[in-house]
């Protein structure tokens, strides 16, 4: 037969537990994202040319069939 703590003993360790779980896990989260961003800020910067040169917004043939259809 076992015997049931009517004193609250049992509930304070549990408690303690799930801070120091809480506070472990806050801290690796802090960690990883000031990780990410020291990785970054060391990262080279991506020249110019090699980047896409932007088109920006064409209306093409597939597009003009949509506004056809859209508008009735």
């Amino acid at each position: 037969m076992t015997k049931k703590r009517i004193d609250g003993a049992g509930k304070k360790g549990r408690r303690e537990f799930l801070k120091g779980a809480l506070m472990t896990g806050g801290a690796v989260a802090v960690g990883l994202v000031a990780g990410e961003a020291v990785a970054a800020s060391n990262a080279a910067p991506t020249p110019a040319e090699t980047l896409p040169e932007s088109k920006g917004y064409r209306v093409t043939n597939h597009i003009q069939e949509y506004y056809k259809t859209v508008r009735g």
